[in-house]
Formats: structure tokens, sequence, C-alpha cells
């Protein structure tokens, strides 16, 4: 296939799609804000930091959740750069496949193709999970904190609350999908304001704060891991964590204006927006701590929503920050989950996504089952804050973390 990346990127839309042997069949909803909007939202990195801050502070410290953030910035920045020039060549929906197949040797194109496809949506899939679980614990960990006498937390309320998530989501991308390029507008002008917020109000009203020294120098091994060296890694995953789903926005090129343009923009602008507010949310966090033990061990089972509820900023409702978290998780993924794993009918992917008033519905519904499967692990998996080495995680959720990293 003989491609022209300048003829590509100043061709039509349609064009472009029949260049790379498909026919354009959903309308082109997203223009460039709309669209750099979702790939803003869709990393969610700020909220990220503050949902998986006891990984990397248990296993490195302060400084390795600093200098942590800092390599897996980096890191990503370097391969969505790469994805951002594979877009802007072949925008189509299906992405890191699709591009395999035309990058490998005539030998390996449809095993290597293969690989990558099913390693794409089995990780989508953990990640739509791992992120409605969150926001359904998130939203428990806000009610155990309003009423700590009267209610106790059991298992099977956060994945009920999970599944509530999944609902929402899936009524916004299938019964009312007009809307959502306005809606992530909104979202992401939500997600800028609620981090000027809560970044605002723990820097003026927290005394006292962590010393620099404690901040940039400090580094833990509260796993038990044998070497320090060890434990600054098991403490990187959350970090890697913070950045996953920059190629959400590549699944939506079919519906995007001028992709070959827009779609490489939204990647790599969305990566330095988030990685800068993602960086002072962290260093925010380090500073404005307070007690560390009372932080770690928490009856809300995240850190961050103990902050918040500290003595310095008491006299602030902590459960008006915290609502400001759980309806970031969880949303933004069900389109790009949709397209990642169920391509057009011409692509043979997962199922046969017939379109209805412009809308895959097969593409939106068919994750669904899968994601629920997942949840429901919730039950049998006993929550513990032990991160030493052959124990579980100190939070659940971050398990099937480890298979949605691997979309990177």
């Amino acid at each position: 296939m003989n491609l022209n990346r300048a003829a590509v990127i100043h061709a039509d839309d349609d064009d472009v799609l029949a260049l790379l042997g498909k026919k354009q069949v959903l309308k082109r909803r997203f223009g460039f804000w709309s669209i750099l909007g979702f790939a803003v939202c869709e990393l969610i990195t700020w909220e990220t930091v503050l949902a998986l801050f006891a990984q990397s502070f248990n296993n490195g410290g302060p400084a390795g959740a600093i200098y942590g953030f800092i390599i897996a910035w980096a890191s990503t920045l370097s391969v969505y750069t790469v994805i951002a020039e594979l877009a802007s060549f072949a925008p189509i929906a299906g992405g890191q496949y699709y591009w395999v197949y035309m990058l490998a040797p005539q030998r390996w194109k449809v095993f290597s193709s293969y690989i990558v496809g099913w390693l794409t949506t089995l990780a989508w899939i953990a990640t739509v999970a791992t992120e409605t679980i969150f926001a359904g614990t998130i939203l428990q960990g806000l009610i155990i904190l309003d009423y700590p006498n009267t209610y106790e937390p059991q298992l099977w309320h956060g994945t009920l609350l999970a599944w509530m998530v999944v609902a929402v989501a899936i009524f916004i991308n299938a019964v009312i999908p007009g809307a959502l390029p306005k809606f992530e507008i909104f979202i992401v002008v939500f997600h800028i304001a609620g981090f000027i917020a809560i970044v605002s109000v723990l820097w003026v009203f927290t005394t006292p704060k962590n010393t620099s020294e404690f901040v940039w120098t400090t580094s833990l091994n509260e796993g038990g891991w044998p070497t320090q060296g060890l434990s600054y890694c098991v403490g990187f995953i959350g970090n890697v964590a913070t950045f996953v789903g920059a190629d959400a926005s590549v699944h939506l090129v079919e519906e995007t204006e001028n992709a070959a343009r827009n779609i490489p923009r939204a990647i790599v602008t969305s990566m330095f927006i988030n990685g800068m507010v993602g960086f002072v949310m962290m260093i925010t966090l380090l500073y404005n701590l307070g007690d560390v033990d009372q932080v770690l061990n928490t009856a809300t089972g995240y850190p961050f929503i103990q902050i918040f509820y500290g003595k310095s900023i008491s006299h602030i409702p902590p459960s008006k920050f915290v609502t400001l978290i759980p309806h970031r998780f969880g949303k933004q993924h069900r389109r790009g989950n949709g397209h990642g794993c169920c391509c057009p009918r011409s692509d043979m992917g997962l199922l046969d996504s017939n379109h209805y008033y412009n809308i895959p519905y097969g593409v939106v519904l068919c994750p669904r089952p899968r994601n629920t499967i997942l949840e429901l692990l919730k039950q049998s998996v006993p929550e513990t804050q032990d991160t030493s080495h052959g124990a579980l995680h100190d939070h659940w959720p971050r398990m099937l973390t480890h298979l949605a990293l691997h979309r990177q």
C-alpha cells in the first residue's frame, strides 16, 4: 500500500479511508476542540495520581513517586508521539493492529496483527473495568466518610456503584451520542477547573507543610521488598498507569473531521497538558500530605480522601472535592473502548457491528458483559493494605491495571 503522508493530511476524510480500503460509515461529529477535550479527559492524569497515590508512595516514597512520574511521562510521550505519527499517516479506527499489518514483514503480517489486536482488546476491557471500579469504590469511600458510624461497607456495594457508572456511560454514548462532542468540551473545562480548585485549597489551607527534603529525597520501602530498587519498580507501575489511554482518540478517527491532522495534535497536546497537571498534583499531595500513617491507613481505601478530610480543610466539606473525581472515571473510555474492541464489519471484528442512526450500538455494548465479569472479581478478592512481595497490591483494582498497561 503506497501512501503519501502529505497527501493524506490534505485529502478529504472519505478519500483517505478509501485509500486505506475502507468506506465511511460513521458520522463525523468531532472537531479539533471536542476531540482534544476527549483526549485530555481520557487520560485523567491528575485524578489517577490521586487514586493510585498509595502505590508509588508505599513503594519508593516521595522521591520515587516524583522521579518515577517524570520518567513515566517522558517514556509514554515518546510512545504516543509515534502513535500520533502513525495516525497522521493512516487515520483508521483499528489503530495499532492495522498499522502492525501495514508495517510488519509479509510473513508475519496476519499473525502480528492478530496478536496486537487481541492484546489491545483485552487491555481496553481491563482498563474500563478498572476505571468504573475506581469510580464505584471512590463513591463508596465518600459514603464511609459521611456516615462513619452507621454505614458498614461491603465489597458488593462498590460493585453495584461501578455498574451504575457503566450504565451512565452507556446512556451517554448510545442514547445521546449527538451531545457527546459538546459534552467533551464541558468535561475538559470541569477537568481543569476541578484541578485548580483542589490544588488551590490544599496549598492555601494546609499547615504545616512537609519539607522539601522529605518530598524530593525521601525513599520508602513499606512493602518490604528485598531491595530499594525493586521497590521503586513496583511503585513505578502506579505512575505508568496515570498515562494509560492517550491512544483512545485514535479509535475515533472515523468520527473526527480532518482526522489526519486533528488526531495527532490532540494526542500530543493532551500528553503535555495532563503531564503538567499530574506533576503539579503529585507535588501538591506530597507537600500537603499531613499524617502519613493516618492517610495511608484510611478506612475509605483512598489516601486522597483522607487528605481532603484532614483538619487543615475540615471546615470545607471534603465531599465537595471528592465528588469532582468519580465522574471522571469510566465515562470517557466508553467510545474508545468500543471502537478498540469491535471494529467495523469490514475489519471482521469481534461482532457484527451494525449501525443504526449512525451509532454502532454493538460497538458500544459488546465489551460491557466482559467488564461486568471483571468487576465481579471484586467479590472474591479480599481488601488488604499489604504491599509486600507475594501479597496483593494495596488496593484490588490495580490487578487489572497490569493488564491495562499492555495497551501501550
